[in-house]
């Protein structure tokens, strides 16, 4: 009887390792197509230029001859001295036809990480097999939050490497619009915190986390904010 016992046991152990082994050899060419499909798809589009550039750039401070210093702002008429309590917002857009689902947005560069993929409007796996996807909540350059969504294989491998301050620029026909990292975390997958309307121009992007594992119950999450 302690034989037969046994015998299950060493069956049904065999079994588990067989479907284990099988598991992660699934995973591994999921990946493995997913990366492929990728750079397959990156390789085929042309990288839009942009038809034209914004003129505008981040406030700074200049010296006064009595000492001390003053805000700094760029506006279409050039230089002007702001208030001290000015906020020295960015200035923002407003884009008067939103792309479809499946249209190209432009391009996103991070040149900290070395990413240039283009930008898909929609965060469906056809989107995101061949570049980065875009909520549809705001766009590059509004005044309001931009969500990217990106596999962790392949536009998102290195965004663990993302530190504050990293420039994330946004390339569309609308402009040239970059924004600076101001944090980063990790996040629930529930968590519908993320991906909101908060009304500030802020672009938040996130993607499958922990990176290495087959299994992947969260997700990074990097904000940054428009400067110019």
């Amino acid at each position: 009887m302690s034989r037969w016992i046994l015998g299950i046991v060493a069956g049904l152990c065999f079994a588990s390792a067989l479907a284990l082994t099988g598991y992660l050899a699934w995973v591994t060419w999921e990946d493995h197509r997913k990366a492929e499909l990728f750079h397959s798809a990156e390789a085929s589009v042309e990288v839009p230029v942009s038809k034209r550039e914004r003129v505008y750039e981040v406030p700074f401070s200049a010296p006064l001859p009595n000492g001390g210093s003053a805000k700094i702002l760029w506006t279409d008429s050039g230089p002007t001295l702001a208030d001290e309590d000015d906020p020295a917002e960015p200035i923002t857009v407003t884009w008067k036809k939103r792309p479809r689902k499946g249209q190209k947005v432009g391009t996103l560069r991070i040149p900290s990480i070395g990413v240039k993929v283009p930008l898909w409007a929609g965060t469906d796996d056809s989107q995101l097999s061949k570049g980065v996807g875009v909520h549809d909540l705001g766009l590059p350059g509004e005044a309001e939050l931009v969500g990217l969504a990106g596999h962790r294989e392949t536009a998102f491998r290195r965004a663990g490497e993302l530190q504050k301050g990293d420039r994330i620029i946004l390339d569309t026909d609308q402009g040239r619009f970059t924004y600076r990292v101001t944090r980063t975390w990790i996040a629930d997958e529930n968590d519908r915190s993320v991906i909101r309307r908060t009304g500030k121009p802020q672009a938040v992007g996130y993607t499958c986390f922990p990176f290495d594992s087959p299994d992947s119950p969260q997700r990074f999450v990097f904000e940054s904010e428009l400067v110019n």
